[in-house]
This record gives C-alpha cells, sequence and structure tokens, in this order.
C-alpha cells in the first residue's frame, strides 16, 4: 500500500461496522496523529481511496479469475492536486506491472512523457471523431517548435512566470537526447537535486523557436547538437544568426558521434537487457530510444545502469554533462 503515492501519509487506518445500519466505517490517522472519518476528507483523498479499493486490492483478485485485467479510467485528474497528478503517472506505472491501464486526460500533468509515444489523440470535428497515434499526430503538426508543442496547443497551455525555468536550459535535437541525459544525470549524481530543465527539438535544424526564446527569457542555456555533418552546420548557422558562440551552441564532444554513439555495442545489448528483460543483438537507434524510455521512467532498474557501464563510458558522460550543466 505504500507504493501507492496518494497513501504515503496515512499512519494507519481503522475498519468498523456499523451493525445497525449494517455497512462498514473507515478511519484514517495521518503521520502528525490526526484521525478523521473517510467521508471527512476531501475529495481527492475520496478519489485516491477509491482508486486504491478498485486497483491495488482488485487486481490480484481478477488476475487470478480472468487473467491479466485492463483498467479504464476516465479522467483521473478530477479533484486532485497538479502535484498528486504528476505523482499518479507513478502510480500508473506501478500498476501496470501486471495489469494495462488505458486513461483519458486533458490535464498536463498526467501527459507521461515516458510513454508518449502510446498516447492517442482523441478530436472531434463536426461529429465525427477521430483517433490519432502520437507518433502520426506529430507528423501532420506544422508548431515546428519543440516534441512536445503539439500537446501544449492541443491543451491550450500557456506558459506563465512560474512555469519559465529561468535559470538553467538545455536545447537537444529530439527526445531520444533528453531522456538519455536525464538517465545518465541520475546516474552520475544519484543525491543530487536536477537544476536545469531540458527542451527537445525537432531536429538539429530546427531549434530557432526554443533558442530564441531562452533568449528572450535571459535564461542561462546551451544547445547540444551531434558532431556529425548536420550538427556542426546547424551550429554555425546559430553561432551566426544568433550572435552566440560555441560556449551556448556546443557539439558532441567526440567526433562524428550521435549520443548513442557514447556506448559501445555491448553496452546497448546489456542495457536493453536491463530495461525489456529480453537479449538482442544490433540495437537499432529505435531499440536504444525505447530503452532509455523505459530506465527514465524506472527508479530500480535506472539504479543498476553504472554498473553495466565502462569507466571510459562513465567518464565520457561526466565530463559532457559537466560542460552542459
Amino acid at each position: 500500500m505504500e507504493r501507492i503515492s496518494g497513501v504515503k501519509d496515512i499512519e494507519q487506518t481503522e475498519l468498523t461496522y456499523n451493525s445497525t445500519k449494517h455497512y462498514f466505517e473507515i478511519s484514517i490517522t495521518d503521520t502528525d496523529g490526526t484521525t478523521f472519518k473517510v467521508d471527512e476528507r476531501s475529495k481527492g483523498a475520496l478519489w485516491y481511496l477509491s482508486f486504491l479499493m478498485k486497483t491495488e486490492f482488485r487486481r490480484k483478485k481478477l488476475r487470478l479469475n480472468s487473467g491479466k485485467p485492463i483498467f479504464l479510467i476516465d479522467e483521473p485528474a478530477s479533484n486532485l492536486h497538479s502535484t498528486a497528478q504528476q505523482n499518479m503517472i507513478a502510480d500508473f506505472q506501478k500498476l501496470v506491472e501486471d495489469t494495462s491501464v488505458i486513461y483519458s486526460t486533458h490535464s498536463q500533468y498526467l501527459i507521461s512523457i515516458e510513454n508518449i509515444k502510446t498516447t492517442y489523440i482523441i478530436e472531434r470535428n463536426e461529429g465525427k471523431v477521430s483517433s490519432t497515434l502520437w507518433s502520426d499526430y506529430i507528423k501532420k503538426d506544422t508548431s515546428n517548435e519543440t516534441y512536445y508543442q503539439p500537446l501544449a496547443n492541443l491543451l491550450n497551455i500557456i506558459p506563465n512566470s512560474f512555469d519559465i525555468p529561468w535559470t538553467k536550459a538545455i536545447i537537444t535535437e529530439g527526445p531520444s537526447d533528453l531522456k538519455v541525459l536525464l538517465v545518465m544525470f541520475e546516474v552520475l549524481h544519484p543525491k543530487a537535486k536536477r537544476k536545469f530543465t531540458i527542451y527537445p527539438g525537432t531536429s538539429a535544424q530546427n531549434l530557432s523557436s526554443l533558442i530564441s526564446l531562452n533568449i528572450g527569457w535571459s535564461a542561462d542555456f546551451k544547445v547540444l547538437l551531434d558532431s556529425d555533418k548536420e550538427g556542426k552546420s546547424a551550429q554555425k548557422k546559430y553561432i551566426e544568426e544568433y550572435n552566440l558562440d560555441d560556449s551556448i551552441i556546443k557539439i558532441l564532444p567526440i567526433d562524428n558521434k550521435k549520443i548513442e554513439g557514447y556506448f559501445t555495442e555491448e553496452e546497448k545489448e546489456k542495457l536493453y537487457f536491463l530495461a525489456l528483460n529480453v537479449e538482442k543483438k544490433k540495437i537499432s537507434k529505435k531499440d536504444f530510444a525505447t530503452v532509455f524510455s523505459i530506465l527514465n521512467s524506472t527508479k530500480e532498474k535506472k539504479k543498476k545502469v553504472k554498473q553495466l557501464l565502462s569507466e571510459k563510458t562513465i567518464t565520457n558522460f561526466h565530463n559532457l554533462i559537466n560542460e552542459l550543466v
């Protein structure tokens, strides 16, 4: 029960049977010693209790009798604070260890970046409802800013001064670079609090909007590009266009490399097995992206990454992250 984020403040519970009216009452004692009846708690707390009853306890019985269950949840963000909504993504991640979960949401806080590729965009146009897989949807989107900008457009998200990371930012060519950097930062600095954000673009040549925004925000930012021909061309373009230098518009220090080139083939195979528990040779670019999506969302597996890497790989990432942050 402690694995569910919404019940971390519960110290103990008491179940009492009302023999007159024939129902059970649940009382909850918080960690500060305060005791409440369930109907005295907030709507958010009631929702979490319902969520707990219908998933954590019920799934074992469902699995025993019917095989792997599927939970369909409509708008789970109702009555929940934004922090609780973000915690719920982690709860769903634990829940799908032995079930499947499909949920609908209009909330930006319940968008799982790690599972974005299994997200469907549902739209209604002139009475017709369409369902489009995320990877297909972004191909027809023309916002051309960040990889995730189409979601912001769909949800009508308008950033304010509380949303802007005024301190430090890294702009990457795409989401795969973002996930590798996030995983490797935690691998190298497991106890450090991350004080930077990462914006994934759509390609090396399409980062102008993000660069302009960060200049306008007076943010301390850096751009990380591959050290291949396209990356070097983009670096030259941005340096000339924005009057910046190569300490801001950076390419990977190792020549002719993309970020996946920091890992040996043997390391990629070991990481693939760690993430998916399946052995595979010749890890493709798509496989590599899948591995780091899984590792980025799984704390226990992330803790094992470092022991699979050589000192050279660790040193290369240590130097790279130090240059960026």
